[in-house]
């Protein structure tokens, strides 16, 4: 009797260790994904900033037509050429 109960016990002790692991794992994947998406959400910001400045630059000197102009201005508005 004091032997199944020592196993019942120790497969109890087993289940929350593998809970807890689940639990840690489950934090970790929680926290990776949140630095994920915060360095994509900076990465945005600045390709926006980016864009909108080259844009700008290429809409104001509108004067030279050249065929690398539109290029960079449908690369920057996202447009197929």
């Amino acid at each position: 009797m004091i032997n199944s109960s020592n196993h019942h016990h120790q497969h109890h002790l087993q289940h929350h260790n593998m809970t807890t692991s689940i639990d840690e794992l489950t934090s970790e994947l929680y926290m990776s994904s949140k630095v994920v998406v915060s360095i994509y959400s900076v990465l945005f910001v600045i390709s926006a900033i980016g864009n909108t400045t080259v844009f700008i630059s290429l809409v104001k000197n509108r004067n030279r037509k050249l065929r690398i102009n539109l290029l960079i201005l449908n690369l920057t508005i996202g447009l197929p050429v």
